[in-house]
């Protein structure tokens, strides 16, 4: 640390000038004193605050506190791309909405009203409100890390219930398919159909999706050297960040079969698209096939390639245990597995029982027998 101690012209006091080893910028603060002796003694000090992280902690603003998240809180080699991405729109999110003079100025109160502007002037769901919230929670914590605050602010989280969408029907998914030519250019329409079948039988994420590769070295990739044909994930090719294997489907297998031999290298789907570009095309095709998947008040919302994997989770609720659905799924706790697949499987059967069968058994004699205590059931034999 070099601290320069000079009197611009035209001022009474000398100031310290320094450089921030973090941002590379300029510094410069006012000693207060007209006397370079003074002034000097000032700088010491202020080099050893500087240097035990007090003067940053007292007195930086948002503005510089920003800066140095942007530079060091997310330079972190685990970070995944796509939260450094969500993590800067909560930035952004923060200061359209409240605007702090330092990190130490959001307090619990001013949470609350942070959630509450994010509701009700930019009418977010809850789902978003929460990640939204989750992501000033991890600023806050670096912030509190490398002390700029002294106290962590309470974070009272939105009860989210249900998915987003829902997963679709086969009907649903093929007037999608029928729906193809007029969303997307004529050259690209079996590329298109192709890559939303891969989507529909495999399960996968369309970031995933989109980088699945036949080649052994990428992050994504199809492997067919074992027992059983998998998909093999390093660590920055999935959500979770974790290396992983899973098994393909018999129908996703059927499909990747019927792409010619020669053309299996590079990218499966062999889009050149970011995944961002592919949602949004997807998300029209489903607009133009009229599939609706929340329909809640003002807000209507049209399939997207996230109803394909709600739709694969659906279909395998109904055949494997729910510990191998949440391999398949990846999900990093069960009670997502259970909560968002399997519950609602058995939902849907209990519905089938009460609709399928309630006539037949309130129409049976010897069951109305039962039910009022006239007849004692026999037992099976045989």
């Amino acid at each position: 640390m070099n601290i320069t101690v000079f009197k611009p012209k035209g001022r009474t006091n000398y100031v310290c000038q320094w450089v921030d080893l973090t941002t590379g910028k300029k510094k410069t603060r006012s000693t207060g004193t007209k006397l370079k002796r003074d002034a000097e003694r000032f700088a010491a000090r202020l080099e050893r605050d500087i240097e035990e992280g007090k003067f940053i902690s007292e007195r930086i603003t948002w503005a510089d506190f920003r800066e140095r998240f942007e530079v060091v809180g997310l330079n972190n080699k685990n970070r995944r791309q796509s939260t450094i991405n969500e993590l800067l729109t909560t930035l952004n999110m923060i200061e359209l909405f409240i605007s702090p003079d330092r990190p130490s100025s959001i307090t619990t109160p001013i949470v609350s009203e942070f959630a509450m502007k994010l509701k009700i002037e930019k009418k977010l769901r809850n789902l978003t409100i929460k990640k939204h919230l989750s992501g000033l929670r991890t600023i806050l914590n670096w912030a509190k890390s490398q002390g700029y605050i002294k106290i962590m602010p309470t974070f009272e989280m939105p009860k989210c219930t249900g998915m987003k969408g829902r997963a679709i029907t086969l009907e649903e998914f093929e007037r999608m398919l029928d729906k193809v030519p007029e969303v997307v250019r004529s050259e690209e329409i079996e590329q298109y159909r192709l890559f939303m079948r891969g989507l529909w039988f495999s399960g996968l994420r369309i970031s995933e999706a989109a980088q699945l590769s036949w080649e052994s070295y990428d992050a994504v990739r199809i492997d067919l050297t074992g027992r059983r044909p998998m998909i093999d994930f390093s660590g920055e090719g999935q959500k979770n960040g974790k290396d992983q294997v899973i098994p393909i489907s018999p129908d996703f297998m059927e499909l990747l079969q019927a792409i010619p031999k020669e053309e299996r290298t590079g990218k499966v789907f062999g889009f050149g698209y970011t995944s961002l570009h592919l949602s949004k095309m997807i998300a029209k095709i489903g607009k133009e096939a009229k599939v609706v998947t929340v329909s809640d008040g003002d807000r209507t919302v049209y399939a997207s390639a996230h109803d394909f994997r709600r739709s694969f989770g659906k279909r395998w609720a109904r055949r494997i245990p729910a510990h191998e659905l949440q391999l398949v799924m990846r999900h990093a706790d069960i009670k997502t597995t259970m909560t968002f697949y399997v519950e609602r499987v058995a939902e849907n059967a209990f519905d089938s029982m009460w609709s399928g069968l309630a006539n037949t058994f309130a129409n049976s004699e010897e069951n109305q027998a039962i039910l009022e205590n006239k007849k004692t059931p026999q037992p099976v034999t045989g």
